[in-house]
């Protein structure tokens, strides 16, 4: 595996952990619910974009093997 794949794999593992601390935290932390309205949709949309990026992360793994 070059380098750079393993950086991407790397990345890709860090971004699902942080992805399930945010959306656990939306989900189950009471504090979120304490914070503004702009601040709950800008968490809100952050979580969407790092799932987006896994998507595009998780396609360019699947192009390693080919």
């Amino acid at each position: 595996m070059e380098a750079y794949q393993e950086r991407v794999l790397s990345e890709r593992f860090d971004l699902n952990a942080k992805i399930v601390r945010l959306a656990d935290f939306i989900e189950n932390n009471h504090l979120y619910h304490m914070l503004q309205k702009e601040e709950q949709d800008d968490m809100v949309e952050q979580l969407k974009v790092m799932r987006s990026y896994t998507t595009i992360l998780d396609r360019r793994i699947q192009r390693f093997n080919k």
